[in-house]
């Protein structure tokens, strides 16, 4: 790995950045060249650098992107698919789902508020979830249902749903 190579967060915005040893600045890669003198390198690292804050404050989606998630989303939790107000039980008791607002790529990680960011989640699923990222939403559910079935949470027997 080259020297001083890190993803470069500018707010909302990651780069890949690595140190230039014959320019002797950082610069940015776009298509596996420094920008500064266009020579080629190998990005591979997983470190990280904020460069620059973006929103410093956790926030919901509005009234409308909320009502948009949900209708896209079909009213049910992104992860494990059941409708909200719908139950699960857990060690003999109900519990019905409510919609939680996920930050998909974890606030904590990338300090994103965009409506593309939120996903509806019930609140078992977001827990869960909680900060970890995923390559792939694949990933994030194949991980959440292997959880939900240690916990021994399953669908209500009877179709139990809240009115």
């Amino acid at each position: 790995m080259p020297k001083g190579q890190h993803y470069a967060h500018y707010g909302n915005v990651v780069m890949e950045r690595e140190y230039c040893v014959h320019c002797c600045q950082y610069s940015i890669l776009i298509d596996a060249k420094l920008t500064c003198c266009g020579n080629p390198t190998v990005f591979d690292t997983t470190r990280s650098k904020r460069m620059s804050q973006a929103q410093d404050r956790r926030k919901r989606p509005t009234a409308a992107e909320r009502q948009t998630i949900l209708e896209l989303q079909g009213n049910r939790c992104l992860y494990c698919d059941m409708l909200f107000n719908s139950a699960v039980e857990r060690k003999g008791r109900l519990i019905y789902l409510k919609v939680n607002w996920d930050h998909f790529v974890p606030f904590a990680y990338s300090q994103n508020n965009y409506a593309y960011n939120f996903v509806a989640a019930c609140q078992i699923c977001n827990g869960i979830k909680g900060s970890s990222t995923f390559r792939t939403l694949e990933e994030a559910r194949v991980y959440v249902m292997a959880i939900r079935t240690l916990k021994g949470i399953r669908e209500d027997r009877d179709g139990g749903v809240a009115s």
